[in-house]
């Protein structure tokens, strides 16, 4: 009987746990609007929202917090307090949209992109987050152009994710230890040099020097937004289920050098999402991506002079 007894004890602490659910909404009409509600399920003692921007050195797209129709202000610490009975937080994102200038990865924006038929939903800068947040978090999306959907969200000790939504073209390829997506605003282009099949080679390459177990996947997703050289922003921005980095634009002064670099970027960003040692200062940590980056890419690209001088910039 006191077994019983403890067994529905434990069992209604469990129940009482909280749980959060995030549902996001595009409306045709408003295309560049998100409405985002945030429920709250259980027995919570965390009062406080948050954003995760400020902490990964960029800015909040977060507007109009509510709950039951009264707004919800920042406070001085550029927090939410959340009110006492309140189980359903709502606000609106408004997307960046992609122009001629391009995307910079490195912002992690929430953005329309250029054909307004799909869009990155940037956990960072899209969501707000508990202080004391349960480990049960779960994200669903009713968009246009792509059937609804719901994901599991990473706590916010873990990396961001990244969401392509909409009428997104992929192309997937599997291989041992390897599951890679690739997306882009111009597949046709990036796929010429950052091809899908090379990149899933080099991931399977680092998945066996990085610790992945014999029989593991490692999967991810690649989300690839185009920028302009002049804005001198090239980069990435790896999260917990996909990754966001840029290329160059295509124009009639493209440069061969500059093909290859998204490949090395991405999986520079990869390494830390398969590394599972121990960690280190931030000089090892870039060091050691930068070293395994171009040793997978020259890999992949054996004979390749451009390759090989890009490896050679990043050894010196």
């Amino acid at each position: 009987m006191r077994i019983f007894s403890l067994f529905i004890f434990f069992a209604s602490i469990m129940s009482a746990h909280a749980q959060v659910q995030y549902h996001v909404k595009i409306e045709e009409e408003t295309l560049t609007r998100a409405d985002i509600t945030m429920t709250i399920s259980g027995r919570s003692r965390a009062r406080v929202l948050y954003s995760r921007a400020t902490d990964l050195q960029t800015e909040t797209q977060v507007i109009n917090v509510q709950c039951s129709g009264n707004a919800i202000n920042k406070n001085r610490n550029n927090e939410w307090n959340i009110p006492r009975n309140c189980k359903q937080i709502s606000w609106q994102i408004e997307f960046f949209t992609e122009d001629e200038q391009g995307i910079s990865a490195n912002e992690q924006k929430s953005v329309l992109l250029a054909n307004k038929r799909w869009w990155v939903f940037a956990s960072p800068t899209a969501l707000l987050r508990l202080k004391r947040e349960p480990t049960d978090l779960k994200i669903s999306f009713e968009i246009p152009f792509q059937e609804s959907f719901e994901e599991n969200l990473p706590s916010n000790n873990r990396a961001p994710a990244y969401f392509a939504l909409g009428d997104v073209e992929r192309q997937t390829i599997r291989r041992p230890e390897v599951k890679l997506t690739s997306i882009s605003d111009d597949l046709n282009y990036t796929s010429q040099f950052v091809n899908v099949d090379d990149h899933a080679a080099a991931l399977q390459y680092l998945s066996k020097i990085m610790g992945i177990e014999e029989g593991e996947i490692f999967e991810t997703t690649m989300i690839m937004l185009g920028i302009k050289r002049e804005r001198g922003a090239l980069g990435g921005a790896a999260g917990r289920n996909a990754m966001l980095v840029n290329y160059i634009y295509e124009n009639e002064n493209s440069r061969e050098k500059e093909k290859y670099l998204p490949i090395l970027i991405a999986i520079h960003e990869q390494i830390h999402q398969i590394y599972r040692g121990r960690s280190h200062q931030t000089w090892v940590s870039e060091s050691i991506a930068h070293y395994y980056a171009s040793k997978a890419v020259l890999r992949v690209y054996p004979d390749n002079e451009t390759v090989q001088e890009l490896a050679d910039e990043l050894y010196a």
